[in-house]
Order: structure tokens, then sequence, then C-alpha cells
């Protein structure tokens, strides 16, 4: 875990929500990046987008909490919420990680090669719905109707990306062929 998560909510009775502002700051760097792999991905654009969902619920929830901290503010004063804010901080570290590395032909090898790929999906999603209840952030989406969209574009682009690899590896093969080829030709050809 990260360093942020050892250390305790030193309460500022005035304004509760001075903790909380190094952490948000944190859930609003950690959103723009994924929103740019969202923007420059070239593979696994479907589970990159329901990634980039929930990151976009976060930020929609983010707002909404420092719109409304006279509400939140019995919160705010909760060591089990701080924790909670500090499991959402790594959470998102988690989900743009993981979208970062998919967006990549090589990170996406090291998940099929590694680690199940619908697994570390699904786990992300898991955590995230989880930390979102823990914060009282309502989901604007009803989960079943979510998983059923994420599924959908899980399979889809694994379907993509084994077919591109497949072509890939194909690609090589017949590479690899013709240069043989060419070897046996030019050594027959000489003698």
């Amino acid at each position: 875990m990260d360093k942020h998560n050892e250390s305790s909510i030193v309460i500022d009775e005035k304004d509760p929500i001075i903790p909380f502002i190094p952490l948000i700051g944190a859930v609003t760097t950690i959103i723009n990046e994924v929103i740019s792999i969202y923007q420059h991905t070239e593979y696994n654009k479907k589970i990159i987008s329901a990634l980039y969902d929930r990151t976009k619920l976060a930020e929609y929830a983010v707002d909404t909490l420092q719109r409304r901290k006279k509400f939140y503010e019995s919160n705010f004063k909760r060591q089990d919420w701080y924790d909670a804010f500090n499991r959402f901080v790594d959470v998102l570290k988690d989900i743009k990680n993981f979208a970062k590395e998919i967006s990549t032909i090589r990170g996406y090898q090291k998940y099929l090669k590694s680690y199940s790929f619908k697994d570390k999906f699904e786990e992300l999603s898991v955590k995230y719905d989880t930390v979102m209840k823990d914060l009282n952030f309502i989901l604007t989406f009803s989960n079943e109707e979510q998983r059923r969209y994420d599924n959908e574009c899980l399979m889809d682009d694994v379907a993509e990306m084994k077919e591109f690899l497949q072509n890939i590896d194909d690609g090589f093969i017949n590479t690899n062929q013709m240069m043989k080829l060419r070897k046996w030709k030019g050594t027959s050809d000489k003698a």
C-alpha cells in the first residue's frame, strides 16, 4: 500500500476537508492520466472505455464532494472514511496502471502470459465498486447492466487482440519462411 495509507487523520475542526486535499489532488491527476490514456490508446479501446467510464464517475463524485463540503463534513472527520478515501486513490491508480499496460501490445501480452486479463479487470471493478460504496458515492449505473457491458467489451477486445496477435505471429512465420526459402535458393543457385 502507499505511504499515505499508514497515516491517521488529523482533523482541523474549522475545515475538516484539509487532510483530504492531497488525496483529492491525487485523484484529479489520476483521472486526467486515464483520460489521456483513453484518448491516445490504439488497443483495447472498449475495455479502456469501461475503465474511463469509472474514472469519470469518480471525477463527478469528487467534484460533488468538493461542492457539498458541508454535507460531507461529518464524513471528513471519520478515520474509516479517510482510510476508504485512501483506498479510492489506490484503486484509481491500479485502474490507471492497468489501462496504460493494456493500451500497448507488450502490456497486453504480459497479462496473457502471467495473469488472466479478465480476472484483473473484474478484480479492479469489484474494488472500485466496493470503495465507491464505502464512501457513499452514488453509482449512476446499474451494477448488473455495467457488468454486462464490461463483459461485452472484454470479449470484443480480447477477440480483436487475439486475432491481431495471430496475424503478427503468422506474419513472422511467413517472413521467416521466406527468409529460409531465399537462403536455400541462394545456396542452391550457387551450387
